[in-house]
């Protein structure tokens, strides 16, 4: 199994096939513990897993990929997919010989890109969009900088007056209480009273491990076996290397209350 793209999305689908299919191909002797006929390899085009995390975060997750064996390749980009192998070289160097990487499923989780409508728009009417990715360039009311009736939210946009927050649901989720007034006011013609949009700087990330927990990042702390079932986290940090502490995060009903 080979599984392009190392984002949270090919990291879970990863930890999922393991944890489904990993005893159902398993072989024994009779003897010996069985031995799984499933591998699983990961590409990531980036030299590390969540790069916007801090090391004690990596090493966490590094923790539960090597737990349940799921080799990362990094500094990987596809070039060909064919029946039987998925072709890929090196990043930092697209001249370099090839590399063929048998498998027998594919599954593609690369990350999001922008839609065809808005290159078009951008090819027709000049919407300025990033050069890169083709995201909507917007200022702080989530109004794009080419068109000012025009708006938009989530992971189709790119912010200019700050740094853009990832392409995560949380942020997707926030920008709907501002984008709704600020649409309601542009159509009133009351440009001047437009809501600023202000993201939050983090967020709580868990990633799903296919034993029932998942690993969580937050504040740049890893959040080790957050149990789904409980809705407890057991969390241990060592702090200069000379005290331990153990916190407890109890949930409420309607999620882990973090």
């Amino acid at each position: 199994m080979v599984v392009v793209g190392g984002g949270a999305a090919g990291i879970e689908l990863s930890l999922a096939m393991r944890a489904r299919w990993n005893s159902l191909l398993a072989t024994s002797d009779g003897i010996s513990q069985p031995t799984s006929q499933l591998s699983i390899t990961l590409l990531d085009s980036n030299d590390k897993l969540v790069p916007s995390e801090n090391d004690s975060c990596r090493n966490a997750l590094k923790q539960v990929t090597d737990k349940y064996n799921i080799e990362v390749r990094h500094n990987l980009v596809v070039n060909e997919v064919t029946s039987s192998h998925v072709h890929v070289c090196s990043k930092d160097d697209v001249d370099s010989s090839v590399e063929e990487i048998p498998y027998t499923h594919c599954i593609w989780a690369t990350g999001a890109q922008a839609h065809e409508l808005v290159w078009r728009l951008h090819k027709q009417c000049g919407l300025a969009v990033s050069k890169d990715r083709g995201w909507i360039l917007v200022k702080e009311h989530l109004q794009s900088t080419s068109h000012s009736y025009i708006f938009a939210a989530g992971d189709c946009c790119e912010m200019t007056n700050r740094k853009s927050p990832p392409k995560a649901g949380v942020y997707a989720v926030r920008s709907g209480p501002i984008l709704i007034p600020n649409l309601s006011r542009a159509i009133e013609g009351d440009m001047d009273n437009l809501v600023i949009y202000q993201p939050q700087d983090d967020f709580l990330k868990l990633l799903m491990c296919g034993d029932g927990t998942a690993l969580g990042f937050r504040f740049g702390i890893p959040l080790v076996r957050i149990n789904r079932d409980q809705c407890c986290v057991c969390l241990f940090l060592v702090l200069n290397t000379s005290c331990s502490l153990l916190l407890h995060y109890f949930s409420t009903a309607n999620g882990c209350g973090i």
